[in-house]
C-alpha cells in the first residue's frame, strides 16, 4: 500500500501530548528545559480537557505540544525519522484559563497561514531543539506562506514550516526552526540585540553576494 494514497480521514490515530515547563536546568551550554510525555489520548476534546488539568493543579507549563500519529500501519523512514506517520503536529498555550491552540502544521501542509502569532524579519526569539535546549536567534526569513506557495507555483511540505534563524557564532549559524517549537520573544540586553542585528546584516550581505553571483 502506498502511503500517499491513503485516505488518511479512515485511518485510526493517537495523539501524544507533551507538556513543557516554565522552568529550565542550566547546563554548560546553556538552558535545558524540562519537557514530559503526559499522555496519549483518542481526541483533541480529551487532550484539551487534560492540558485544562494539568493547569489548574500546576502553573509551571510554559506550553505543550501534540503529535496526532496514525497506527497500525508500517510508513516509511523519511530523513532518518518516520514523519511520514503524523497527521499534524499543535502548539498550545495556557491563556487567560484557556488552551489555546497558537499554531499547526499539518501533514497536506499547503504554507504557512499568517496569524497575531508570527514573527517577523529581525526579532530575537526563542525555541526548543530536539534535545530540548533553549536557544535563541534572530529572524531572517518566516515561513513560506500559502499565498506565496501559489503566486511562486512551487511544491512545499511540513518541513518548509520553519522559521529561517541566525544564532550568534562565526560563520553560517543558520536554523531551521519548526514553527511549533517557538517559545516566544527572547528577551536580551541591548548590546546583545546589536550582535544579533550585525548578525543577520552580515548573513544578508554574504546571500546577496552569493545571488549575484
Amino acid at each position: 500500500m502506498n502511503i500517499k494514497n491513503i485516505n488518511y480521514n479512515n485511518m485510526n490515530t493517537i495523539i501524544e501530548l507533551k507538556s513543557v515547563y516554565d522552568y529550565a536546568t542550566t547546563t554548560e551550554d546553556g538552558e535545558l528545559l524540562h519537557v514530559d510525555t503526559v499522555g496519549y489520548y483518542s481526541c483533541y476534546e480529551n487532550v484539551e480537557e487534560a492540558m485544562k488539568k494539568l493547569c489548574e493543579s500546576d502553573d509551571s507549563y510554559r506550553m505543550f505540544l501534540t503529535n496526532e500519529f496514525i497506527i497500525d500501519i508500517l510508513s516509511p523512514a523519511k530523513y532518518g525519522n518516520t514523519m511520514d506517520s503524523f497527521l499534524r503536529l499543535r502548539q498550545y498555550k495556557f491563556i487567560d484559563g484557556s488552551a489555546v491552540m497558537i499554531h499547526e502544521t499539518p501533514k497536506n501542509y499547503k504554507g504557512h497561514i499568517k496569524s497575531k502569532y508570527d514573527y517577523k524579519s529581525g526579532d530575537i526569539i526563542r525555541w526548543i531543539n530536539g534535545h530540548h535546549d533553549v536557544c535563541i536567534g534572530i529572524v531572517c526569513l518566516p515561513p513560506i506562506s500559502v499565498a506565496e506557495v501559489k503566486v511562486r507555483n512551487i511544491e512545499v511540505d511540513t518541513f518548509d514550516d520553519c522559521y529561517h534563524v541566525y544564532c550568534l557564532g562565526e560563520g553560517d549559524t543558520h536554523e531551521h526552526v519548526p514553527t511549533v517549537h517557538i517559545l516566544g520573544y527572547a528577551d536580551v540586553s541591548p548590546e546583545e540585540y546589536i550582535e544579533y542585528k550585525n548578525k543577520l546584516k552580515e548573513r544578508n550581505e554574504v546571500n546577496g553576494k552569493i545571488i549575484k553571483k
